[in-house]
């Protein structure tokens, strides 16, 4: 009767442990998918931003982009009434 006394109290604190171990791993478990789910957000989030901030750098660049073809387009008209002007000049200084 001792020695099964002996073992009944064993058994109760091993199961008592095992439930302890159980219980650990399960905070464990639970806290690591948490932080998994904090970082998925954050990384959508980051994402989300970044989207954000590339598509107003797109459009910011667009925006140059145009400005530039239109600087572009003035300096050829520049260039294309000197040239005629230089024409001009030359078939001046020739009828002389």
């Amino acid at each position: 009767k001792i020695a099964r006394g002996n073992l009944e109290a064993e058994y109760t604190e091993l199961a008592s442990e095992a439930l302890e171990i159980r219980s650990e791993l399960d905070i464990r478990n639970l806290t690591r998918d948490e932080n998994e789910n904090i970082k998925s957000r954050d990384e959508s989030i980051s994402t989300v931003f970044n989207k954000g901030f590339l598509v107003k750098e797109n459009a910011s660049l667009k925006d140059e982009n145009a400005l530039l073809k239109q600087l572009i387009n003035n300096y050829k008209c520049i260039t294309s009434d000197l040239r005629t002007k230089v024409k001009d000049l030359e078939n001046e200084k020739d009828s002389l």
